[in-house]
């Protein structure tokens, strides 16, 4: 059993010499992976850092590969979203010359820029086109589901107040890594085209979701679990197209699967040890704590002039004498606001609405393929689900995942759409011509043969 998830870990990376997908899904199930890892492995259980070189390593792999099969790793990659995202970054690492924030914690944000690296800049070279979703969607599920499903049978896995972990140390591993490849799953599962497949496809994503839904209810991200259920709830009249009578009846009888899946889950997944995590009184707990924050966060820029353009700095929240005496406001909307300024704001923005616009555009236009347009909605779905995420866990820099998929959404949108124009174009070419053939003078016709 110990060895299986190296056994895992290796397959994958193999994988990767196969498909550039399999390294993007080594990057997004990195973090639980590395938690599966440190069970199994002493060395990596004291140097978790060197799954993270390896699965760099990989990632470098799998470009140079794209390479030399001929793929471009730059094409259409500059948009407006990209730069603004990585204006972002490099705005908030600037921030750090002002910020009055100072020790572990801060050299803890600082010091994760290889990983921001990982993510933000080199994943998103990985998908090129709209048809390299599926692949990606195929492997994710897999490898997801592998990855839950040792986590679950394993025994060093346990749960503690209420949150499903692994003991790493003197601290526990981070349940929201969990959570997040859980939701992850559901939102793929749900999304992902299963029409005209096999049925082995059918149970695989059925398997997914429930599995990844067992994980994240397990692992006691509440955000989590209600944040992929609200973006399935959303796209999934986008997918269907609720306006017709076919789409209606698909996505009714897509709420009473995914509902049906929910009961399933909570009602296999919750007891004693967890139960509380997961009541009313609970949920609006953690919402409530939010509010403050951002109210205290919000409130110290607002009474600070000299700061509004500039913002407080980086990781400044956790020098605060804030009310919950925790380390950052978990909403990225207020940290781009009070730590990054009306700068830091503007770039935020101009990522999100260029992102929004790109995603409303390659749905658009992959009209008349379903299979592309699922794939699009699917991204979109992943992109809008990290959003949400963004805005009640982790620091200003601490979601790479967002701006990965806004600029991998970018992207594919803009290729797509240069196909799209290019075939609308050629289209337009060969109408002018039929017509210029039928407005003509037979007898002009025929004295040109």
């Amino acid at each position: 059993m110990n060895d299986l998830p190296t056994l895992l870990t290796l397959l994958v990376f193999a994988a990767t010499l196969w498909r550039p997908s399999w390294a993007l899904t080594a990057v997004i199930v990195m973090f639980p992976l590395e938690m599966l890892l440190s069970t199994s492995s002493s060395v990596l259980s004291s140097t978790q850092w060197l799954f993270n070189v390896a699965t760099g390593l990989v990632v470098l792999v799998a470009l140079v590969r794209r390479f030399i099969g001929g793929e471009s790793l730059f094409q259409d990659l500059v948009t407006g979203t990209l730069l603004a995202a990585w204006g972002f970054y490099a705005w908030g690492y600037l921030s750090t010359a002002w910020t009055p924030t100072e020790g572990t914690f801060l050299y803890q944000t600082v010091s994760a820029m290889p990983y921001w690296i990982l993510i933000v800049v080199l994943s998103p070279m990985l998908l090129g086109r709209v048809e390299e979703i599926g692949p990606l969607c195929s492997s994710l599920l897999l490898v997801g589901t592998a990855v839950t499903v040792l986590i679950l049978v394993n025994p060093s896995f346990t749960i503690s107040a209420a949150r499903l972990g692994t003991e790493q140390g003197a601290d526990r591993g981070n349940p929201l890594a969990l959570g997040t490849l859980g939701g992850t799953m559901m939102v793929v599962a749900a999304m992902a085209p299963t029409a005209g497949v096999a049925a082995r496809r059918i149970v695989l994503n059925a398997g997914a979701f429930v599995a990844g839904a067992g994980l994240a209810v397990l692992s006691g991200s509440r955000g989590q679990v209600l944040f992929a259920i609200a973006v399935i709830a959303a796209m999934l009249p986008i997918r269907f197209r609720i306006a017709t009578a076919k789409g209606f009846a698909l996505v009714a009888l897509g709420a009473v699967v995914v509902a049906a899946g929910m009961f399933l889950v909570f009602s296999q997944f919750v007891d004693r040890r967890n139960e509380d995590r997961w009541n009313a009184e609970s949920l609006t707990t953690g919402g409530s704590g939010r509010f403050v924050n951002v109210s205290e966060l919000l409130g110290e820029w607002a009474s600070s002039p000299g700061h509004w353009v500039q913002g407080l700095g980086l990781s400044a929240f956790a020098s605060l004498d804030t009310t919950n005496r925790v380390k950052y406001s978990h909403v990225l909307l207020a940290d781009a606001i009070g730590e990054a300024g009306l700068v830091g704001a503007t770039l935020l923005a101009i990522m999100l609405v260029t992102g929004f616009r790109s995603a409303r555009r390659l749905i658009a236009e992959t009209d008349g393929d379903p299979r592309a347009r699922s794939f699009a909605i699917t991204l979109a779905a992943l992109a809008l689900y990290h959003l949400l995420l963004a805005n009640k866990q982790g620091g200003m820099l601490g979601n790479p995942m967002l701006f990965a998929f806004s600029i991998m959404l970018a992207r594919v949108s803009l290729e797509w759409h240069h196909r799209w124009t290019e075939h609308e174009a050629l289209a337009d070419f060969a109408e002018s011509i039929d017509g210029s053939f039928e407005d003509a003078d037979p007898m002009e016709v025929g004295a040109t043969r």
